[in-house]
């Protein structure tokens, strides 16, 4: 008997539910990975970038008031208790529609000053700053750049010490790049500092605060 070709059953092409299944979950856990791994060099590149940024400040701020036995212009420098807060370069977005560009802790914003920057433009070229914010540590405000604060109350064990730096960074106990203060606990909570025996102020596991005393003047 002859067979005719047309009559033979051949194997069904294609995947089957079970092998689609499988390619996607696959597909889905190396999207995971490669999603992970790319955030982590992002965070890591974003914490390099200001702490470098901070790192030119210090600098530019020490020649600065050894040249001029002070700290460039606040609004309120002749103002006894005033808190004065200025954001670390230049590029900030107007977040509270004051037309201001503002950065820092967003309960306790910082502003772009002209004449602080015009102050430092002559020491240093002022940095387009990274406006991705952060989860300040154990608040629920947001943090973006890095800032330069005058506050009369602000101590380093006991004595005045007024001017600090203060920025956030990714991850838990990241490495603030310079040294830094802490509170000192108990019944001396912020702004009463002491030097930190780590290398971040505080942190809640997932950011990490750095607050850098600058020297007296």
């Amino acid at each position: 008997m002859a067979y005719d070709r047309h009559m033979i059953k051949r194997p069904a092409s294609g995947f089957t539910i079970v092998e689609l299944l499988v390619v996607i979950v696959v597909i889905g856990i190396l999207a995971a990975i490669t999603i992970v791994s790319f955030s982590g060099v992002r965070n890591r590149a974003e914490n390099a970038q200001i702490v470098a940024m901070v790192r030119q400040y210090t600098q530019a701020l020490a020649a600065y008031t050894t040249t001029n036995d002070a700290y460039p212009p606040v609004p309120s420098q002749a103002t006894p208790g005033a808190d004065d807060r200025i954001c670390l370069g230049v590029g900030y977005e107007d977040t509270d529609s004051d037309t201001i560009p503002d950065c820092g802790n967003s309960d306790y914003p910082s502003i772009e000053y002209a004449p602080f920057n015009n102050a430092m433009r002559t020491l240093v070229t002022l940095p387009s700053v990274n406006t991705n914010s952060l989860p300040t540590p154990y608040q629920t405000s947001q943090f973006t750049g890095a800032t330069f604060i005058r506050e009369d109350a602000f101590t380093v064990d006991g004595q005045p010490n007024p001017y600090y730096l203060m920025y956030v960074l990714n991850g838990g106990n990241a490495d603030c790049g310079t040294p830094v203060v802490e509170e000192i606990g108990g019944s001396q909570p912020f702004p009463e500092m002491t030097p930190s025996s780590n290398d971040w102020s505080w942190s809640d596991g997932s950011t990490t605060m750095c607050v850098v005393a600058l020297p007296n003047v």
